[in-house]
Formats: structure tokens, sequence, C-alpha cells
């Protein structure tokens, strides 16, 4: 090296004491719109170097705000509990949250009561002394699912005999037909509350892997920013049915060629089952 070269920064670099964009997402588990949001309320400190682009933001800001974010994860996981539910009083609660962030309660609770009855495994709900957010599955046949997308067969018209169960390798389709979270909550609780609906929902994943239950695609669709964020978070692909509703995005997942986190997880459970049960027959 020639005497009094001095190496360039490297492009896209920090300076001391502050994180790159992604590093902050990262820290903070956040999108590019919540992490804006938490700069323009004076939460984190934002630095773009002159004639530059790119921002760069204050390390003592984020991680404070990160331990800040876990400490309030940590009070609502105490006082939230993901659990699955056929209760009336629950399924008519949730209707109502459905009311407040859809604008209608759907299908009607007999309906639903009555779809239970072929597979009560269909409702989970985040709950302490009342309803914070839940999500319904709903296990069909492919060909059913295109046919709701399409508006060519409403949810209202599903009866019991259209419901599949889970049954040991045999393979099936899931719709995931609702998901919502109580109204009221701020920015930061609305997050942590759907983290925790996820991590909820991957549960269910793999208790359906270690029962030999093969899934094929989970299917969805949202017309709301919450509702569209949380399928891209959970690792959904576009999905390029043709409906005349343009109101909404439609999202896949094709378990086989997927590679989110949430599929990974759940074919190495699936592996680990059918190895131990071909093990076990030797």
């Amino acid at each position: 090296m020639k005497r009094g070269f001095v190496t360039p920064m490297k492009r896209g670099s920090p300076p001391p004491g502050y994180y790159t964009p992604s590093e902050a997402k990262k820290k903070l588990h956040v999108d590019d719109s919540t992490l804006r949001s938490y700069v323009l309320r004076g939460k984190v400190e934002k630095f773009t170097p002159p004639e530059k682009k790119q921002g760069f933001y204050k390390k003592t800001d984020v991680d404070k705000l990160a331990e800040e974010l876990r400490a309030a994860y940590g009070k609502l996981s105490k006082e939230m509990h993901f659990q699955r539910t056929t209760e009336r009083e629950d399924i008519a609660e949730c209707s109502r949250i459905a009311r407040e962030v859809y604008g209608s309660e759907g299908t009607s609770v007999e309906t639903r009561l009555a779809w239970m009855s072929k597979n009560p495994e269909l409702l989970y709900t985040i709950k302490s002394d009342y309803i914070a957010g839940y999500g319904y599955i709903l296990p069909l046949k492919r060909e059913k699912i295109d046919a709701i997308l399409r508006e060519e067969l409403s949810l209202s018209d599903l009866t019991a005999d259209d419901i599949e169960s889970f049954v040991p390798d045999k393979p099936v389709d899931i719709y995931l037909m609702s998901v919502a979270i109580k109204p009221g909550y701020n920015k930061e609780e609305k997050r942590l509350l759907s983290s925790q609906l996820i991590s909820g929902l991957m549960s269910i994943l793999l208790d359906l892997a270690h029962r030999r239950v093969v899934i094929r695609t989970l299917i969805g669709r949202s017309r709301l920013p919450d509702g569209i964020r949380l399928m891209r978070d959970m690792g959904f692909d576009n999905y390029p049915i043709q409906s005349p509703d343009k109101r909404f995005s439609y999202f896949i997942i094709e378990v086989d060629k997927s590679n989110a986190p949430l599929t990974r997880r759940y074919k190495r459970a699936l592996d680990g089952t059918l190895e131990g049960q071909n093990n076990g027959d030797d």
C-alpha cells in the first residue's frame, strides 16, 4: 500500500455508532414503513451523510427501542395465550372482531359450529380474559378454495361435508379464511400480537407434521394492509388466480416448493416423523 493512501469506506458501510437500514430492521423485526414511523416519532435518530442517499440509524436508539419492544412482547405474551377453541361464545366474539375489522361478521356462528362438528381444529385465538386476535383455517379440496377465491362459491354455502379432516398421510389443502387483531392496539402491540399469531400458526403446522398430515398448499387473501403484511411476513407468494373481486390480493404457499421459514420447519418435522416411522417398521 502506498504511503498516505487511505482505504475508502466500503460502500454502504455505516459510520461508527450507526446501523444500516437492513441491520436496524432486523434488530427491531420491522419493515421499512415501521422504521420510518419510529424516525418520524423521534424514537430513532437517522443520519444521512452529505451527498448520500442512504441513511443510517443510531445504534443506541435502535438497541434501546429493541429492548423496550422485547419487554412489551414479554408482558403481552404472559397475558395472552394462543389456544384452539370450539366454544360458541368465542366464535361469536371472533365474529364481532371481524365486523370491526372487515365490516362484516361473515358466515354465521351456526355454520361455523357445523364445520367444527366435522373438524374441531379450525379456530385459534390469542386470549386472556378476552380475545385479542384469531385465525381461522379451513381444510378444503383445492377446487373448493379456488371457487371461493373466484367468487363462484360462498363460504356460507360450505357444509360440514365440505370440511376435510386431518388424516395421517392424506394430502390436504388449507384455506387461511380469516386472521384479525382486535382494533384498539397501537402499532407496536399489533405487531407483537401478529408475531404471536404467526408463532401459534407455526405450532399448528408442526403439530400436523408430527401427526403425519401432508399439507400441499396454504392459500389466503386480504384487502387490508395489515393482512397483506401478515401474509408476506409468513412467507406467502402472490397467487395469480383470476378473480372478479379486484379489492383483494391473493396468496399461496406451495409447500413442496416453498423455502419460507414456516414451511422449512414443517417439512423438517414431517421428514423426521416419516423417517422415525420407517425406522420403527424395520
